[in-house]
């Protein structure tokens, strides 16, 4: 995962030059998703312009599929770390706190008479079930 936010950083600081992004682009692109392999799918946009848009590598191997960029991908877990670091440039601005109650947030929340905090969010202690794993 780790690889895959240093090249979207790569990606992004390329942007300088189109002729010299795309190459680039397309090169990082395959060091990481090899053409027979799990794939993915680079979008990079300005404004309402799109800069950049491939996908590399297969969408299902097992169907011998490959990833398209109209592939519809799950984003899994990729937000995580960037709300984290979010809640805590606020924490740092003084504008919210670990141990507040979610509830000073969520009005509305079912919390079930259980105190649970922003801390307990971020450290996946809440109790509350992955929304992928409930039933709708």
């Amino acid at each position: 995962m780790k690889i895959k936010f240093t090249l979207l950083a790569l990606l992004v600081s390329l942007l300088a030059s189109a002729q010299k992004f795309d190459t680039e682009a397309n090169r990082l692109m395959t060091d990481v998703f090899k053409e027979n392999e799990s794939g993915g799918i680079a979008l990079v946009v300005k404004g309402d312009k799109v800069l950049y848009r491939k996908a590399f590598g297969m969408a299902d191997m097992e169907l011998n599929a490959k990833m398209t960029p109209e592939n519809i991908l799950r984003i899994g877990s990729i937000t995580k770390q960037f709300t984290a670091a979010a809640i805590l440039k606020l924490m740092e601005e003084g504008k919210i706190d670990l141990q507040d109650d979610i509830t000073q947030y969520i009005k509305d929340y079912p919390t079930k008479g259980h105190l649970i905090t922003i801390e307990h969010l971020l450290t996946h202690t809440s109790g509350i079930k992955d929304i992928t794993q409930m039933k709708t």
